[in-house]
């Protein structure tokens, strides 16, 4: 019994002992596998304390406060300072760091910065926090896949300042910017809602940075945008820019009452150090969003800490406020000891490794470890929890709307994405003011020279009313620049007088002295303030005078009589289709004949494949009468013969059918086919004709610029000293070269566009002008014009203004929110209308409508004109009677390419069908139990095929035949005469031989030998 209980005790402390043993070994292990000391990394810019000591101070918080966090492992931190906005230099910060073997890299400070360190990081595979930068493109994973921001892109910033503009209600405002990645790609977002809202951008301007603030000037860029008439700047920059900038703002008088300065977090988050107290008056009314970030549970802790801090080790303890920027940086180097920690717990094990950036060497081989668990963090920080989203930003970010007044910042609203924007107080803008007008006109009060010239329908000039009574002053005109100046007239406040330009010309350079006529003359001069007509904005008068935007966008065209006689040709019908089609046509229909009479001589069922596969063997069997076989087969033979199949489809092609139809099945299924075929092609080419003769009678042979260039029938010419004229003397295409040459050498200018109209009514003569004038006067009363072709030499209308007008901006803005509010679409259609319509010229009536046959042509999609025309300004589709230009564009074959389609894949079926009767008919024939019937398919097939063989040389190609027969003979009757000769030849052998022995006998008759002796 002793000696069985002693066993199970022995064997019971054995396994405690090796129990104990491996768990104490595992622990020595794990304990030896966490590092005692280990280093992250710190990039900052020279002059920013607050970052620095922020990043010191949270690793000193780390090891000396948070005794459960990293309770085995110290973290040392490797510091590295470059310039403010650094590029190599942080390259080289960055390897420096690497070369030190840091596990994680926290800064810089800028968009920039991070970009650039980020490159080096990225390779290395080094993870990289980056605290305040904001660009929105450091959220592209694919660019930047080791990178970690504390703060939200800049796109989410965006959508704040726009629901900010709008509480307000501007909808006119100007963007500048910084020439950094910070600058530049802050508003992007900003921009393409403001895009689409239909805000008024009036500017975007961006002045250059540098690492020496004190050189930033953007004086230039303030003043055009006092010029503009704005009242509203979105200013992003970074904080010490943005004093520099808004320093030069006050020389200007831009920080006064009226002007509303809207700024982002690169001003309203480092503050503190640029900023004195009191806040100097230039800054005072600054409204911006800052992101509203301190929320996190230990903020009040790490502040208390902070205040009491030792000034020995940090001499800035207490200065900067632990929500501004100190708080990130605080959290990133937060977010990595969470990170060590977890991955010390988790038991995983991780080295130090001196990387270098210049060798060809492995990245980090835990640098993804390290990424993935600080994706995982979520922990209590200081600005707000730890939490980071898909994209490496953090989660949930939100706004405060911040106010700069006298004692400092001052929050009156804030934004989330959930809540959107919601305002606490009142906002206080520059000097004091409790609202700003976002545009203010500098045209305010003053009285304006306005000169014009007489264009209908944009300027028309009587000195009398329709009552006989005397106009005066603005009165004596109308039309649609004269609604417009009476429009922005009301809108900017501003009064004009109106008079006629003296010499009646818009306004020319003479190339000899090189001085200006016409309207750009007076603004020349500075006789006229504002030129408002029909005005061709160009690059020569552009030289001399400012242009606003274009008011209409337009082209050139030129108007015919519909008089002008034509020049007749007998065989015009066949104009409708293009040649390429109708030789389309052509080679289908001789196709289709040769493939019928094929098939009709193939297929067993066809008048001649089934009297010479079928009924001639069994009549020749059963000995009919050669002669009554010869002709029945002669018969059959020419049922659908080649000629015969040709008449079919020409026949079957003019809708008249032929005498003899298909009989076999793949001779009807191609017969068929091509019915439908001709029935699409005539019905295509009589609708068609309809159209094209119709349409003849409305215009000559000219339907181009080109068809104008190539016939010498009608003369052409435009306006001299006119923009047209400047056009084609300037261009370089060859055939408004030709017209160039042409109208001067031909004297076809006229001296006013009213006489080039006249002209082109009364005689031979096509009037090129400006597309929108021309179809106005084709509307007009006695509509006996057309304009004719496509816009050519794309152009616009605008206002035109002194050289340097500090107008010409207002206008511009009054004319983009006079088209975009749908007000010029209510003046076109006021003044561009008119009693003649473009269907409703003076025609010689005919025996169908232009509704009917369009109907038709839609219906067939046989032709490009419609009951509905484009207009060749809008794009938009509109009633045939307000269209000014027909054309008669010829059929292709590209239009009717899927009629011959059809046919030729019924052919390619029609073959299949054959292949089908060969193969049942050789079926058929088959059979045991006739002696002379074929036994097996193959041998039906051979002797079917041996048929064919015969049949085609006798019946297929009779003449060759015929040759074949006439040489077989001569070759027979050769051969005949050489065997009767060799015959001869030998039976007079034999006798000879046989009368010598008779002699030798002594026998031989003397018959015999006469005989022999005559021989």
């Amino acid at each position: 019994m002793g000696t069985t209980t002693a066993v199970p005790r022995i064997g019971r402390r054995l396994v405690q002992t090796v129990l104990v043993v491996a768990i104490f070994g595992k622990l020595m292990v794990g304990a030896a596998a966490v590092p005692a000391r280990i280093r992250i990394g710190g990039i900052f810019a020279h002059e920013n304390k607050i970052e620095e000591e922020a990043f010191k101070f949270a690793v000193m918080y780390v090891n000396e406060m948070m005794p459960e966090l990293l309770p085995r492992t110290r973290i040392d931190y490797v510091i590295n300072r470059t310039i403010l906005l650094p590029e190599f230099a942080g390259i080289q910060a960055v390897c420096h760091q690497a070369r030190s073997g840091v596990v994680a890299i926290v800064g810089p400070g800028t968009s920039s910065g991070v970009k650039f360190s980020n490159a080096v990081c990225s390779g290395l595979h080094i993870p990289h926090i980056a605290p305040t930068a904001t660009d929105p493109t450091l959220a592209n994973r694919e660019f930047f896949p080791y990178l970690l921001r504390m703060s939200a892109p800049d796109s989410v910033q965006s959508r704040a300042l726009v629901d900010l503009v709008t509480h307000f209600g501007w909808t006119h405002m100007a963007i500048l910017t910084s020439s950094d990645d910070y600058g530049i790609h802050g508003l992007v977002e900003f921009q393409a809602i403001a895009a689409r809202k239909k805000w008024g951008i009036v500017s975007v301007q961006q002045f250059q940075t540098g690492n020496d603030v004190s050189i930033v000037n953007a004086t230039s860029q303030l003043k055009y945008i006092v010029g503009t008439g704005v009242r509203v700047v979105i200013l992003n920059c970074l904080a010490q820019h943005a004093t520099r900038v808004l320093q030069q703002a006050e020389h200007l008088g831009m920080t006064r009452k009226g002007w509303a300065w809207v700024v982002t977090d690169g001003v309203t988050t480092k503050n503190t150090t640029h900023l004195t107290s009191p806040v100097p008056s230039y800054l005072q009314g600054l409204i911006g969003t800052d992101p509203d970030i301190a929320q996190g549970t230990l903020l009040r802790e790490v502040r208390q800490v902070w205040e009491n801090a030792d000034r020995s080790r940090f001499p800035h303890a207490g200065e900067f406020e632990v929500e501004s920027n100190f708080g990130q940086f605080f959290d990133a180097v937060l977010a990595i000891a969470h990170a060590l920690d977890n991955i010390f717990r988790d038991g995983h094990h991780i080295e130090e490794e001196k990387l270098e950036c210049c060798e060809e060497k492995r990245p980090w081989k835990y640098g993804k470890l390290v990424l993935e668990y600080l994706k995982k963090v979520e922990e209590d920080g200081v600005m707000r929890r730890l939490r980071f989203s898909g994209r490496g930003h953090p989660n949930n970010p939100s706004y405060g709307i911040m106010n700069l007044l006298c004692s400092g910042w001052k929050k009156v609203g804030s934004w989330s994405e959930d809540t959107r924007l919601i305002m606490h107080n009142p906002v206080r803008f520059m000097g004091g003011a409790d609202s700003v007008v976002d545009y203010v006109s500098d045209l305010m009060n003053r009285t304006l020279k306005v000169v014009t010239i007489e264009e209908p329908p944009f300027i028309f000039y009587s000195e009398k009313d329709e009552h006989g009574r005397p106009r005066k002053g603005n009165d004596r005109f109308y039309g649609f620049c004269k609604d417009m100046m009476e429009h922005f007239s009301k809108h900017l406040g501003f009064k004009y007088e109106m008079y006629m330009v003296e010499d009646e010309n818009f306004g020319a350079r003479d190339p000899v002295t090189g001085k200006w006529n016409g309207m750009v003359r007076d603004l020349v001069v500075k006789k006229a303030d504002v030129a408002a007509a029909s005005f061709t904005i160009s690059y020569e008068r552009e030289q001399d005078i400012d242009f606003t935007k274009p008011y209409i966008d337009i082209g050139l065209t030129f108007v015919l009589s519909n008089k002008i006689e034509k020049e007749d040709r007998p065989f015009k019908f066949l104009d409708v289709f293009e040649p390429n089609l109708w030789l389309s046509i052509l080679l289908s229909t001789l196709a289709v004949s040769f493939f019928i009479s094929l098939v009709n001589k193939l297929s067993p069922s066809g008048y001649h494949g089934h009297f010479v596969q079928e009924e001639e063997p069994t009549l020749l069997a059963e000995e009919e009468k050669p002669a009554e076989i010869k002709e029945k087969k002669k018969e059959m033979v020419q049922m659908m013969s080649l000629n015969n199949a040709l008449y079919f489809a020409v026949a079957s092609l003019l809708f008249q059918g032929g005498d003899i139809l298909p009989k076999s099945g793949p001779g009807r299924i191609t017969a068929s086919l091509w019915w439908l075929v001709t029935v699409i092609i005539v019905a295509t080419y009589t609708a068609n004709l309809a159209a094209f003769l119709t349409v003849s009678r409305m215009d000559t042979d000219i339907n181009s610029v080109e068809d104008l260039v190539s016939q010498k029938l009608v003369q052409y010419g435009t306006v001299q000293n006119s923009q047209p004229l400047s056009f084609f003397e300037s261009s370089s295409i060859h055939t408004f070269e030709t017209m160039a040459r042409y109208m001067k050498v031909h004297s076809t200018l006229t001296m006013s566009s009213r006489a080039g109209i006249e002209k082109a009514r009364d005689e031979r003569y096509a009037f090129i002008w400006d597309s929108a004038v021309l179809d106005y006067v084709v509307k007009q009363p006695p509509c006996n014009l057309r304009t004719v072709g496509r816009l050519f030499g794309k152009i616009g209308f605008g206002f035109g203004l002194q050289k340097g007008s500090a107008y010409t901006d207002a206008f511009s803005i009054a004319i983009l929110q006079a088209r975009e509010s749908g007000y010029l679409d209510k003046l076109k259609e006021k003044w561009f209308g008119g009693p003649c319509g473009g269907a409703d010229l003076e025609l010689e009536r005919s025996d169908f409508t232009w509704h009917a046959f369009t109907e038709t042509l839609e219906s067939l999609g046989g032709s490009d004109t419609c009951r509905k025309v484009r207009d060749r300004y809008t794009g938009e589709c509109h009633d045939q009677n307000s269209a000014t230009t027909v054309t008669n564009d010829k059929m292709d074959v590209s239009k009717l390419l899927g009629v011959f389609y059809i046919i030729y894949v019924g052919m390619a079926v029609s073959v299949v069908v054959l292949v089908v009767e060969w193969v049942v008919a050789c079926m058929m024939a088959v059979d045991q139990t006739d002696p002379e019937a074929p036994k097996t398919f193959l041998e039906a097939f051979r002797k079917r095929l041996a048929i064919l063989e015969r049949d085609m040389e006798e019946n297929w190609f009779p003449t060759l035949a015929k040759r074949r027969r006439k040489q077989q003979e001569l070759k027979d009757s050769v051969k005949k005469r050489s065997f009767s000769r060799s015959s001869s030849r030998s039976a007079d052998f034999k006798n000879s031989r046989s009368a010598g022995s008779l002699k030798i006998n002594g026998n031989l008759p003397d018959t015999v030998i006469d005989t022999s002796t005559k021989v």
